[in-house]
């Protein structure tokens, strides 16, 4: 059975991840890796055979482990509980065992933990016997929710003006969030962080995609590229920048949706403006730049931070 959760509300009402009655099938569904692993972590050892839980990454599950520790009980029975990550990399072979009601889960757990909503994910979650937890992408108005979390994670104390301050610096991603308070953590040691002490190890990398977009889509190139080589973002925040503008492009290209609007938004009526400063050729190519730039990001390749500089001096 499925149940969908923001992760703060789960760990709120399900401090230990699962519970005595879990047992059988479990997947987990996170809209990010750090979540999966922060669930598995706070998993409850005791009700596992030997407090032990044994982990695999999904390519490395055989038929041959399948048939070993779910479809026989073995000479001595088989008591362990399995974890098995990235579980969307699981053989078709081995996904179509595992939507059969045919493994041997009395009185342990198998864990599967997935980092994409794929088909296996979606057709197991279907069935009534397996339990489902699927965790939701915070809304934009909900990342103080998300700062929160992480703090209260790593037993860091924000006072009010430094919780603001890296609302407004810090690009709102799960491993920006985790790192940071990582770090206030080990340098802080339980006390109550003000904005100045805030300010001692805080990097000022946020970007405002929104921002951002209207520099571009006003053809301020100069000051486009001035501002991201001076924030200098981490690669997932380019690869969410540029994914942005690519969407944006593509509105400014085919505005026609906005006329049909009763009431256009502020946004809405920038890119009916914008649309006017640019040309079908000219938006053919920039949109390929901005796919090579996300590209790049997603691989973390060093080079798309040379693509931009190179864009920068072009601007000038």
């Amino acid at each position: 059975m499925l149940s969908k959760w923001k992760i703060w509300d789960f760990v709120k009402n399900t401090p230990k991840g699962i519970s005595a009655s879990n047992t059988g099938l479990n997947l987990f569904y996170s809209f990010d890796p750090i979540i999966n692993s922060m669930i598995k972590e706070s998993f409850d050892k005791s009700l596992f055979e030997n407090n032990s839980l044994v982990t695999f990454q999904g390519k490395e599950i055989t038929t041959t482990w399948i048939d070993d520790n779910f479809k026989s009980l073995g000479l001595f029975g088989n008591s362990d509980s399995f974890c098995i990550t990235k579980s969307e990399e699981i053989s078709k072979e081995i996904k179509d065992i595992l939507q059969t009601d045919e493994l041997l889960l009395d009185n342990r757990f198998l864990f599967l933990f997935f980092e994409k909503n794929d088909d296996l994910f979606k057709k197991l979650a279907k069935k009534d016997n397996v339990n489902v937890i699927k965790i939701d992408a915070p809304a934009f108005w909900e990342y103080d929710k998300l700062l929160d979390f992480f703090a209260s994670y790593k037993k860091v104390r924000l006072s009010f003006e430094a919780k603001q301050q890296i609302i407004e610096f810090v690009e709102p991603t799960c491993t920006n969030f985790y790192n940071l308070m990582t770090k206030l953590a080990v340098n802080f040691d339980g006390e109550e962080i003000s904005k100045s002490m805030l300010e001692e190890v805080l990097e000022k990398n946020k970007l405002d995609n929104f921002e951002m977009a209207n520099l571009f889509g006003f053809k301020k190139m100069n000051a486009f590229y001035s501002k991201l080589i001076d924030l200098d973002p981490d690669f997932d925040s380019l690869r969410g920048l540029f994914y942005f503008l690519q969407t944006h492009m593509v509105k400014i290209s085919d505005p026609a949706f906005i006329q049909k609007k009763p009431k256009p938004s502020k946004y809405d009526n920038q890119i009916l403006t914008q649309s006017r400063l640019w040309k079908q050729n000219e938006l053919i190519l920039v949109l390929d730049f901005l796919k090579s730039l996300e590209s790049r990001a997603k691989v973390k390749n060093p080079y798309v931070k040379t693509d931009i500089k190179s864009a920068y001096y072009r601007s000038l």
